[in-house]
């Protein structure tokens, strides 16, 4: 079953928040209902506190976001969103105002419409006999039609639409995580030896790919940074994305993460260069053939780690899929070595792959930066 947190936003209407809340505590799936009070007077919070109290201990966990003031109702629903990535752990998301009094089963049927369609992002429910369930994907909207004979959803008539309404709107979480920060990409060509730039050089005295320069460093200074591993710990830090809060959790993630420093990386990247490039043409194919066995066993251990696991740590996506994964897609896309390292028998590394090369930073950064 998939599980849910609910997030609605209040303001100075504690009668009209009381009143649909049992149409959310009774949704399946649903394990925590997070209220964000927009400078709502004393008797409204004292009421909604009450509440709280009245069903503690039960299904449910109901939590008071206080935002301070009257932020309004996006305002208020990011900080909402925020506090949710960054302290809880559930897949998906139901965004609210305080009086919307969801059907029997409302979530579970968007989340499983979302299910369907792994490109959908979000998906809102409809304001009235429910037969035209709207969804907007990563790239454009999406909305279905209902069937002219029987007024239910058709399995084909999908059109664009420009936006989703916010009534009640159910979004999975690789959505919202992966907005991500702005950032500008630059191109670093090796055929023109851009890596030993003086410009580059600034950045990375070790002249490799990658390095960031992040003007908003700690303390407001700028920061420049190389290394794989050291980047992705830096931005999962920075934006409480992609690394588990959780201190176990956490040191499992890093394990991971340095499974691909000091085995993946290494081992694919000699296999690509006596496979492809230029060892490809030493007539002692010996160290080709270690390389290739080293990587065929690393392929088995991660294999048995994904073995049921959406990811590397289970159900949340982290920096260890984001070293890890990008390695296996160029050992057999780009090195062209799947049938070296007998890939076909790696099927749960295959079906993680397949996940991960569908989600919409990973599209969009296959594409980073232009190559013109």
């Amino acid at each position: 079953m998939q599980r849910f947190t609910g997030l609605l936003i209040h303001r100075n209407a504690s009668d009209s928040l009381l009143g649909v809340l049992d149409s959310w505590l009774l949704q399946a799936g649903l394990e925590r209902l997070i209220v964000v009070d927009n400078g709502s007077g004393a008797d409204h919070l004292k009421a909604i506190r009450e509440a709280m109290a009245a069903h503690a201990g039960g299904p449910v966990a109901i939590e008071l976001l206080e935002a301070g003031g009257n932020l309004g109702f996006g305002p208020g629903a990011n900080a909402g969103l925020r506090h949710w990535l960054t302290t809880h752990d559930t897949q998906w998301v139901a965004l609210a105002p305080h009086d919307a009094a969801p059907a029997d089963d409302c979530l579970a049927l968007m989340g499983a419409a979302l299910g369907r369609r792994p490109r959908a992002g979000l998906a809102c429910a409809d304001v009235g006999d429910g037969s035209i369930p709207v969804m907007d994907p990563y790239f454009g909207g999406l909305v279905m039609k209902p069937r002219s004979d029987a007024g239910a959803p058709g399995p084909d008539g999908w059109e664009e639409v420009d936006y989703p309404h916010g009534t009640l709107m159910v979004a999975r979480r690789a959505t919202l995580e992966e907005i991500g920060l702005p950032y500008e990409a630059h191109l670093v060509s090796f055929d023109s030896n851009d890596q030993f730039s003086p410009e580059f050089l600034s950045l990375n005295p070790n002249n490799k790919i990658p390095a960031i320069l992040d003007p908003d460093g700690p303390g407001g200074q700028p920061l420049a940074l190389w290394e794989s591993g050291a980047i992705l710990i830096y931005l999962a830090e920075k934006t409480g994305r992609f690394l588990p809060s959780d201190p176990a959790k956490r040191y499992e993630t890093l394990q991971w993460l340095m499974f691909q420093m000091g085995g993946i990386g290494p081992m694919f990247g000699q296999v690509g260069f006596f496979h492809l490039y230029a060892g490809k043409d030493f007539e002692d194919k010996r160290p080709r053939d270690r390389y290739v066995a080293e990587s065929a066993r690393l392929l088995g251990v991660l294999d048995q780690r994904l073995a049921g696991r959406d990811w590397i740590m289970g159900d949340q996506y982290t920096i260890a899929d984001i070293a890890i994964l990008p390695w296996v897609r160029n050992l057999v896309e780009h090195y062209g070595a799947g049938e070296l390292v007998d890939y076909p028998r790696f099927t749960q590394v295959q079906r993680v792959l397949s996940a991960w090369q569908q989600r919409p930073a990973v599209l969009r950064g296959l594409d980073m930066p232009p190559r013109g």
